[in-house]
């Protein structure tokens, strides 16, 4: 399986990709959302990891855009933000 993980934080990136990668992943890095948008059309993912505050566009509309492109690909958000309310994805 091939995941894509767009993390703007170093840090958490490499950890997130390097617990992917000890479990048999083939693991991308982007480091902001206009980089993951370009991974997420140009390649072949089997799930994203991506967080939701990023630089130049913000995973929402990162996703918002490639589901546009008819990309069904499962995603998982990583987020920062803490209330309940925050953490809803509005349509």
């Amino acid at each position: 399986m091939r995941i894509l993980v767009v993390e703007d934080d170093v840090g958490l990136r490499e950890v997130i990709s390097r617990i992917l990668s000890e479990e048999s992943y083939q693991v991308d890095e982007a480091a902001d959302g206009e980089e993951g948008l370009y991974f997420a059309q140009t390649g072949v993912y089997d799930a994203l990891v991506i967080d939701v505050m990023l630089p130049e566009l913000d995973g929402i509309s990162m996703i918002r855009q490639i589901r546009e492109k008819m990309m069904d690909v499962p995603v998982i958000f990583v987020t920062a933000k803490d209330s309940v309310e925050a953490r809803r994805v509005r349509s």
